[in-house]
């Protein structure tokens, strides 16, 4: 069986669900259509690879140089002695010593490096976490334990340490809502479906000639749909299925 037939029996269901009522709105039928799709979508397919979940892992794992851990290692231990114990005091407005100045600058550069150091550690919390969650997914589906059409670097999940009380949470990343490519689905039915598909407004004559204004409307696409008049299939064609939102690295405290 073929992936055409496949996605022609999906959608064979989805017009029976349709005719019967059982859509309210053109969202809810597009949400279905888009589910649809999904099972030739093989982009989504491509990202399950493990040369790209090795990929993953050696960008979030990788090493620090040994000299600039040393320098940091001693930045971190002398910080706190030499900086924030040893600093000057600012009691009350007033011009600063060439000494003062220096000793500030001193410090902005040793805080700059470990603020830079720190960003970017943090930075590496989001990518150990969600190559962790990936190819947790990933396996999960190459073992068909987990049947999904969401790709593994979308899926929402988490990793938890009881012992110190954190959950390392990967929120959101689902799709947007499909909508339909107007034009495609105009060329794809007859002149006077399209016409019942869309609000009409006439303009009469003035510097252009008198003609009718066309405006699609989904409350009238729903309409048609259920009349029958426009096949599933082709309006699944004309499906733009929703981009995929970006997943929110989210700490929280048990």
């Amino acid at each position: 069986m073929t992936d055409q037939s496949i996605e022609k029996s999906a959608a064979e269901v989805v017009l029976e669900k349709a005719v019967k009522g059982g859509f309210v709105s053109v969202k809810s039928l597009l949400d279905s259509l888009d589910k649809a799709s999904k099972a030739s979508d093989l982009d989504a397919r491509q990202k399950d690879s493990k040369v790209v979940r090795q990929a993953e892992w050696t960008k979030a794992l990788d090493t620090i140089p040994m000299d600039k851990i040393q320098a940091l290692q001693d930045n971190l231990s002398t910080y706190v002695d030499k900086f924030v114990l040893a600093r000057f005091e600012v009691t009350e407005p007033r011009d600063l010593t060439t000494t003062e100045i220096d000793q500030l600058a001193t410090e902005y550069k040793a805080w700059q490096a470990l603020d830079d150091f720190l960003t970017a550690r943090k930075s590496q919390f989001k990518d150990i976490v969600f190559a962790a969650l990936n190819a947790k997914y990933a396996a999960q589906i190459e073992e068909s334990s987990l049947i999904a059409d969401t790709p593994p670097e979308q899926m929402p999940g988490e990793l938890f340490s009881e012992a110190v009380g954190i959950r390392f949470k990967r929120e959101g990343g689902a799709r947007k809502a499909p909508s339909v490519n107007w034009d495609k689905l105009k060329a794809d039915i007859p002149p006077e479906v399209w016409a019942d598909v869309c609000d009409q407004v006439k303009v009469p004559r003035q510097i252009i000639p008198a003609h009718t204004d066309f405006t699609p409307n989904e409350s009238k696409l729903m309409d048609v749909i259920n009349t029958g008049d426009i096949p599933l299939e082709t309006l699944r064609q004309a499906l733009v299925p929703g981009a995929w939102t970006t997943p929110r690295f989210v700490p929280r405290k048990a």
